[in-house]
């Protein structure tokens, strides 16, 4: 593996730079994929033109941040229009591979639990009293983008907290891997 600056000296792109999450994220709002895993299909559209937002839940089995949030998942679940990959690390090493895969999709790294990825998008953490509404926020933003809207969704807020509000600060546990 090289370094930031040996990339620098070499004039290879960083992965981890702000224009590459930029690009990554750009990818779920329908610019070119550059960055994006090939199997990662953040919405779909029927013929009618109902989309379908998948959101990808990752947890633990030992993470109480994580324990709290799958009913609210399981509620997220019975709603139409979403389809909920519910995804356990500790004992599924190959759940491991594919939260690294499509955190790193969203420009982010798959260092905490819980976390859903979404439409290019990581939220990171869990609070009772925002993240539901926070999610349910960003599917709409994403299914509307999905049906031709201009404007990509703003980014929510992730494990770096950027737009997160102050007084917001969800539960989250470290990653055992």
């Amino acid at each position: 593996m090289i370094t930031r600056d040996e990339a620098a000296a070499s004039g290879a792109p960083d992965d981890r730079s702000p224009a590459a999450r930029s690009a990554r994220r750009g990818a779920a709002c329908g610019a070119p994929a550059g960055l994006a895993p090939p199997d990662v299909t953040w919405t779909e559209v029927d013929h009618s033109g109902e989309v379908t937002v998948h959101l990808w839940f990752f947890w633990t089995q030992t993470c109480p941040h994580c324990l709290e949030a799958k009913p609210f998942v399981e509620t997220l679940a019975a709603e139409p229009g979403l389809s909920v990959h519910s995804l356990e690390l500790t004992e599924h090493p190959e759940n491991v591979a594919r939260y690294r895969e499509l955190a790193a999709a969203a420009g982010e790294e798959a260092r905490v639990v819980p976390a859903f990825v979404f439409c290019g998008r990581m939220l990171a953490g869990f609070d009772a009293s925002t993240t539901l509404e926070a999610l349910r926020d960003g599917i709409e933003r994403c299914r509307r983008a999905a049906r031709g809207s201009p404007a990509c969704p703003p980014r929510l807020h992730s494990s770096r907290r950027s737009g997160c509000p102050a007084d917001s600060k969800p539960k989250r546990s470290r990653c055992p891997f």
